[in-house]
């Protein structure tokens, strides 16, 4: 079986009817803390460091062109860990050596509890596009591929997702 990035939580190509209960209960738990509350001081701070890690994120995605749900999975980890843990802040900017980037990975992954496979709005796709009637694969193409650019966006505009839906 193979694995899909965008249904993640099966493998066949046909909709099975228990999947999407299970992408919402399986989304529970990769929504940033609803505990997070900083000062309006440190939130801007956050929102400040939010900013600048998409700014990378989309030069990388426009210089590697990587498919939309790349950039979408990183911004949903800098969300997840921003919303539990303090970034330290450094008058020189951002630490880079290799030394460090290695501890950081570590404390990224510790903190998100090596949850790397969260449910996004792209493992929904596959549902959804099942429920239109397109037999033209590039129709179906055309659809996913609009739908995928809508869910980048609106990530990229949020400040920070802090909630699911009931």
């Amino acid at each position: 079986m193979e694995f899909e990035l965008e249904n993640p939580l099966t493998s066949l190509k046909e909709h099975q009817p228990d999947t999407v209960p299970a992408l919402f209960a399986d989304e529970c738990r990769h929504i940033p803390s609803h505990y997070f509350s900083h000062s309006s001081k440190s939130r801007d701070f956050y929102i400040s460091v939010r900013r600048e890690a998409i700014s990378f994120i989309l030069k990388a995605q426009f210089s590697c062109n990587f498919d939309p749900f790349i950039p979408y999975l990183a911004i949903s980890y800098i969300d997840r860990f921003i919303s539990k843990q303090e970034i330290p802040r450094d008058d020189e900017g951002f630490i880079s050596d290799a030394k460090s980037i290695r501890r950081m990975e570590l404390l990224v992954l510790s903190t998100l509890n090596w949850r790397m496979r969260p449910v996004t709005p792209f493992s929904f796709l596959h549902f959804f596009l099942s429920s239109f009637e397109l037999r033209h694969p590039l129709s179906i193409e055309s659809l996913k591929d609009r739908a995928s650019e809508f869910i980048f966006k609106s990530h990229y505009g949020n400040q920070i997702a802090l909630f699911v839906s009931d």
